[in-house]
């Protein structure tokens, strides 16, 4: 062989090891650009499924929340429900007391009564109402 084939040999390995180089540099950069880019999915995978624990989280927050105040109206039902069935009974009492006869009714006389600001002083056995002395100036 020549030096001058040499050298054109030698030229061609040169070359061709170029060829090589770049060859692996962009493999070497496409499975870079794979990584980062499986990296990137990942990260944002995992954001993701903290959000939705966060969303979660709060949710039942709310719910509990709601279940709670469920049962505060519950309770403060139940207590307007016994209230009402008190007062009912109450007005059935007086109700049932209405038709009994009152002190006037079964004879006896009425008991005086002093008031100062409607001025009576004394009731009469017939019901008639005596004015104070204030009313008589």
């Amino acid at each position: 062989m020549t030096d001058e084939e040499l050298v054109a040999r030698m030229e061609r390995i040169r070359v061709q090891n170029e060829k090589i180089k770049e060859k692996r540099q962009v493999c070497h950069n496409a499975m870079n650009f794979r990584r980062n880019l499986d990296l990137t999915i990942l990260k944002k995978a995992i954001d993701d499924e903290e959000e939705f624990n966060k969303i979660s989280a709060d949710d039942i927050d709310v719910r509990q929340r709601k279940e709670h105040q469920a049962r505060l109206q519950a309770e403060v039902d139940r207590e307007r429900q016994k209230v009402a069935q008190k007062k009912l009974a109450q007005l059935q009492n007086r109700a049932w007391d209405a038709g009994k006869k009152g002190p006037a009714e079964q004879g006896s006389a009425p008991r005086a009564e002093k008031n100062s600001f409607w001025g009576v002083s004394k009731v009469e056995a017939n019901g008639d109402i005596k004015p104070g002395k204030h009313e008589l100036d």
